[in-house]
């Protein structure tokens, strides 16, 4: 099956889209950066894939290293206290040093489709 030219989606297309994910995901949660969320992940991703993008990186090398900014994202949760999501139901003190659940497993699901879209473009 051929691809049809007006369907193929562009590098700042997707940063585009993720930046209204991010936008929908805080207006409707209630979330914002350092509520120890998801968004502690996405929020750094979807800057730096901008970033890099504008700095005229390779789209997949951008989303390599985006995808590392969503980890450190991630990891950053250990040392916040959650205002939104499921880690209110937790006690402050079982928290204290783990990162949010949430935010990981949205670092590494981010991660996998970027290495996924490195992998795939090396291969063609």
């Amino acid at each position: 099956m051929k691809a049809n030219p007006q369907s193929i989606v562009t590098a700042k297309q997707w940063a585009e889209a993720l930046e209204a994910s991010i936008a929908a995901v805080s207006k409707y949660g209630g979330a914002n950066a350092g509520y120890r969320t998801m968004l502690d992940a996405l929020i750094p991703a979807s800057a730096a894939l901008q970033e890099r993008l504008s700095a005229g990186d390779d789209p997949s090398t951008a989303f390599v290293v985006s995808a590392e900014a969503a980890i450190a994202g991630a990891e950053s949760t250990k040392h916040m206290q959650a205002q939104a999501g499921r880690s209110t139901y937790v006690s402050a003190e079982m928290l204290v040093s783990i990162p949010d659940p949430g935010a990981m497993a949205a670092a590494s699901w981010y991660r996998a489709a970027a290495v996924a879209v490195k992998d795939k473009c090396q291969a063609s």
